[in-house]
């Protein structure tokens, strides 16, 4: 696991950081969610909702051109979503396989331990759990397949945790 920060520059990160939270009012009826998508045992326990988007063509470019010097060589494209998390929502552990690697952007400018949406992973040499608190500007990349968890968002949590998912595009 690998912890990057400041990926973007800090007008690239106020610029993406407004497409992120403009993107569902604008395109409202083009999201999907995790009850939608993801697979039973990344849910199991973990009630909260989860609003998903892709990224623009136009933005993904951008983002993809700060981001590719941090992630494992990869020639294609790369799949990516805006993450909008609500109370109660998190992620059960998994690894990310088959993906070659993963990376999640944090975009929110502060967030309280006290609201949850801690990112916890288990190391794949020792098995030691460790935990990030989400930082904005910063990107997380799972470049070894190292199982991982999210913490769900508490009822008192004042906002949502906003993030950006990126996975390799697989033909």
């Amino acid at each position: 696991m690998k912890l990057v920060h400041n990926v973007f520059d800090v007008q690239q990160y106020l610029d993406i950081k407004q497409q992120a939270f403009l993107s569902f009012s604008q395109d409202s009826d083009e999201y999907w969610t995790n009850h939608d998508v993801w697979s039973a045992n990344l849910k199991d326990g973990i009630d909260g909702t989860v609003l998903c988007q892709h990224v623009s063509d136009k933005y993904n470019k951008i983002i993809a051109e700060c981001i590719k010097p941090h992630l494992p060589e990869w020639d294609g494209e790369y799949d990516m979503m805006w993450y909008v998390w609500d109370k109660g929502s998190g992620i059960n552990w998994h690894n990310d396989l088959p993906h070659k690697f993963a990376a999640t952007i944090y975009l929110n400018d502060n967030w309280p331990k006290e609201h949850g949406g801690v990112f916890l992973w288990q190391e794949h040499k020792t098995y030691d759990i460790h935990g990030w608190l989400p930082k904005a500007n910063t990107m997380v990349v799972n470049d070894h397949g190292e199982q991982h968890y999210v913490t769900p968002i508490t009822s008192n949590a004042l906002v949502c945790r906003h993030t950006i998912q990126i996975f390799p595009r697989e033909s």
